[in-house]
């Protein structure tokens, strides 16, 4: 029972999350597609909450965490650009966000 409910919490965290986030972009013309790596759409609240868990894109820039972004978010290392991806799409859709957020 108790990881049900704490899946249960996850789910409706990432949900307000979700929700947050749309209104955010909405304001600012809104997420015109659903970004894509690997052939898979891109989770954006994994990618958000491991960047920030790292200390932000300056700080994942700066380490070169982005492999460690690529890990949390379960892209295969055959993804090559997968670094560079990820990069483009945070700064596109979550870098005024998390500006926003902090």
């Amino acid at each position: 029972y108790a990881k049900f409910r704490e899946y249960s919490t996850e789910r409706r965290a990432k949900r307000a999350w979700g929700e947050r986030l749309e209104e955010f972009l909405r304001s600012r013309g809104g997420l015109t597609w659903n970004p894509v790596v690997a052939g898979r759409e891109l989770d954006l609240y994994v990618l958000y909450h491991e960047v920030c868990r790292q200390g932000g894109v300056e700080a994942v820039v700066n380490n070169k965490g982005w492999k460690k972004v690529t890990a949390a978010l379960g892209l295969p290392p055959s993804c090559t650009n997968a670094a560079y991806t990820l990069r483009r799409n945070y700064y596109r859709w979550l870098y005024a966000f998390e500006c926003q957020d902090v």
